[in-house]
């Protein structure tokens, strides 16, 4: 049961971890005004370029040249922002309470997601296979036990796909 709710952290070392992590907090509000000045800059790229994007003139080169210089700043936010991060973590430990408690979070949060996917999913499904079976001769029964299938089809599609991001994504708590 210690990995059910993860280690107990000791003293020292929470205290380092939150003092770690009241410094990664300037990472953010770097890494927040670099992914602004992006959006900014990307809409501004994309205002200066003609019908469709096919041609570009100097000022859409240069804007574009500008939005190349913010995403290497936004780039190099977010990698110490990674960093910061990353040595605030390995103060606690992967099987720390924080740890686990991140973890946790993570997967519940994609579970959410493939259990909306299956909703929305369905719901078209529902629509599609209604109006396909108008006219038909298919009965209640059949078409019931039809969708009912195609339901759980949905769920097991969105939970495997949930379980599969989650392990995916779990090497970037570390």
């Amino acid at each position: 049961m210690i990995f059910a709710s993860g280690m107990t952290v000791s003293e020292d070392a929470n205290e380092e971890y939150g003092q770690l992590l009241e410094q990664a907090q300037a990472e953010v509000s770097a890494l927040e005004k670099a992914e602004v000045a992006v959006a900014q800059a990307s809409q501004v790229y994309n205002s200066k370029r003609g019908f469709l994007g096919f041609s570009c003139d100097a000022a859409c080169t240069a804007a574009y040249e500008k939005l190349q210089h913010h995403e290497r700043i936004y780039k190099k936010a977010k990698d110490e922002h990674y960093k910061a991060m990353s040595h605030a973590k390995s103060k606690v430990g992967v099987m720390s309470m924080y740890a686990v408690q991140e973890s946790r979070d993570m997967f519940w949060g994609l579970m959410a997601r493939g259990k909306g996917f299956a909703k929305r999913a369905s719901t078209w499904d529902l629509l599609f296979m209604g109006l396909g079976s108008m006219g038909s001769d298919e009965g209640w029964v059949s078409f019931l036990l039809r969708f009912a299938f195609q339901i759980l089809m949905n769920f097991t599609l969105g939970l495997i796909g949930a379980l599969i991001g989650f392990i995916w994504s779990l090497w970037e708590l570390i």
